[in-house]
């Protein structure tokens, strides 16, 4: 009878044991993990105060803060359609010699040919997938969806490195770049609130 009890007694206290640890592991776990939780940026921001910029050619818009700069036909290049400058960008760009540039720079091409690298180069490329996977100037490719359209977050190089979407639309390459940003994870709130206004309009 007593070494019975003795069983059952050591059963209990086992049960027990095991009990508070369970418990005590999964209370340090649940910190741990809502510690981790990051709230992603929020891009709902309200916009109606921002300015529109509409390009009717090539059927895409964007919106932008009223006190950040717009230029179109920025260094003569036919490609290069749009690009707005945050405040602080413009005043770095006044005593900056070389290697300061806009903050997102918007770039359309008729034809996945008709990129720069590609054309000096003679990459031999028969849509996006095969520019991202090819050129030695793209890295880090990632297919998404943007604006409803088939497209790459890529990494590009030149004179630093750029964080890019690329979208293709009815075999039209359209580029959005980001001259001060390296990685998504670099991109301000207001360069994703940004981003999120930007559509196409045909």
């Amino acid at each position: 009878m007593k070494n019975n009890q003795k069983v059952i007694t050591n059963i209990v206290l086992a049960v027990a044991v095991i009990a508070i640890i369970g418990i005590a592991g999964y209370s340090a776990w649940s910190k741990k993990s809502n510690t981790n939780i990051t709230e992603p940026l929020s891009t709902k921001a309200d916009t109606s105060n921002w300015k529109t910029y509409t390009n009717t050619k090539y059927g895409f818009e964007f919106k932008y803060p009223q006190d950040w700069v717009l230029e179109t036909n920025y260094q003569s290049d036919e490609n290069l359609i749009a690009v707005i400058s945050s405040p602080e960008t413009i005043k770095v760009r006044r005593d900056c010699y070389e290697g300061c540039g806009p903050d997102i720079l918007f770039s359309y091409y008729s034809s996945i040919s008709e990129i720069h690298n590609v054309k000096a180069n003679n990459i031999v490329v028969k849509n996006l997938s095969d520019y991202v996977y090819k050129s030695i100037l793209v890295s880090n490719p990632q297919k998404i969806t943007f604006a409803g359209y088939n497209a790459y977050e890529v990494t590009k190089l030149g004179y630093s490195v750029y964080f890019t979407i690329m979208i293709e639309k009815d075999g039209h390459i359209y580029q959005i770049l980001f001259g001060n940003d390296g990685s998504k994870q670099e991109l301000d709130e207001t360069e994703n609130k940004i981003l999120s206004t930007f559509k196409f309009t045909k």
